[in-house]
């Protein structure tokens, strides 16, 4: 494996629990609307090269470029709301529950690609419950006492850990399984 496969393989590993850092730091204002749109901009950058590579045509690898394509689209319109050049902040918001979705199918793909169908379910549930409980509070302006700042920082925590564990696997077991 050369060094830039490597590095692609492991990259992941560290830029997902990342991502959803600095989606929690947006969520409570820590993040400004213009540190999203540098954000979503190299994002865009990353899954371009992540897409074009090689490899991510075979095996469960093939259902993860489809997830980076939609999610690199999902990126571009979400730059376009925070610029105003429609949608506005519904269209980010749309972007952020793609990310939460999207990896779903692929997720329960690669499980049993990998020999993993469990675990891999869990992660898949772990993230669609995130994207629940993201919605939930938004929805009724919080939960259980919890206003919806918090309740979003719930769920988007356990979007991340479902994704978290599942791209750390991943890059563990990158035996050449995922291409199979």
């Amino acid at each position: 494996m050369s060094v830039t496969e490597r590095v692609l393989a492991v990259l992941p590993a560290g830029l997902v629990p990342l991502a959803w850092g600095f989606a929690a730091a947006v969520a409570v204002g820590a993040a400004s609307g213009r540190a999203l749109a540098v954000g979503l901009g190299v994002m865009v950058v990353l899954f371009a090269v992540f897409a074009a590579q090689p490899a991510m045509g075979e095996g469960a690898l093939a259902a993860w470029r489809l997830v980076i394509v939609a999610g690199l689209v999902a990126n571009l319109v979400s730059l376009a709301g925070l610029f105003d050049l429609f949608g506005g902040e519904a269209v980010v918001a749309v972007s952020a529950y793609a990310w939460m979705l999207l990896p779903v199918p692929a997720l329960v793909r690669t499980g049993r690609a990998v020999g993993a169908t469990r675990r891999y379910l869990a992660f898949a549930v772990l993230s669609t419950v995130g994207a629940g409980v993201v919605l939930a509070g938004t929805l009724s302006g919080g939960v259980l006492g919890l206003d919806a700042t918090t309740v979003a920082l719930v769920g988007v925590a356990l979007v991340a850990l479902g994704q978290t564990g599942s791209i750390v696997d991943a890059a563990l077991r990158n035996d050449g399984a995922l291409g199979a």
